[in-house]
């Protein structure tokens, strides 16, 4: 990573239900906030300087989809609108924050999806197709000096 990278995060709890404080709120309500607190602390400018831009579209449905969603919510996406790029990005996803035991478990339930049991011709096409269209935005963009893409491509 550099000073220009920014980071992608995913949100999402273990099950439905309400949380247990003084004034309950449904799960989804808490992580969303919790979630919106998270990317702002990250994202805001102090004296120092700000911590990371945070890019929120690798969640299900991108932009216009939920900010925080249950497990079972995000394999049932997966398995009926999971795309090859979706698959390629979360090989390298990780827990970071919140129960990692349990996030460890969440992208358990997510291997079949990342990591095909077959691999077919489709697949080979759709990497292709991945790389074209990333090697295409480099050059629009004249990026090809810039340490994230050099890493990306000889990795």
């Amino acid at each position: 990573m550099n000073f220009s990278s920014d980071i992608d995060l995913v949100f999402a709890y273990p099950a439905q239900g309400e949380t247990d404080g003084a004034r309950p709120i449904d799960n989804e309500t808490f992580f969303v906030r919790l979630g919106q607190q998270f990317i702002k602390l990250l994202g805001d400018t102090t004296a120092e300087g700000f911590g990371f831009r945070v890019d929120m579209r690798l969640r299900p449905f991108g932009t216009v989809g939920r900010l925080a969603l249950s497990f079972n919510a995000m394999e049932q996406y997966f398995q009926r609108e999971g795309r090859d790029w979706e698959r390629y990005a979360w090989i390298k996803a990780r827990p970071i924050a919140g129960d990692i035991a349990a996030g460890e478990r969440f992208l358990g339930t997510l291997r079949p999806f990342v990591y095909r049991r077959y691999f077919d011709y489709t697949a080979f096409e759709g990497l292709r197709e991945m790389k074209a269209m990333i090697e295409a935005e480099v050059q629009r963009r004249e990026l090809a000096d810039h340490l994230e893409t050099r890493t990306r491509r000889h990795s």
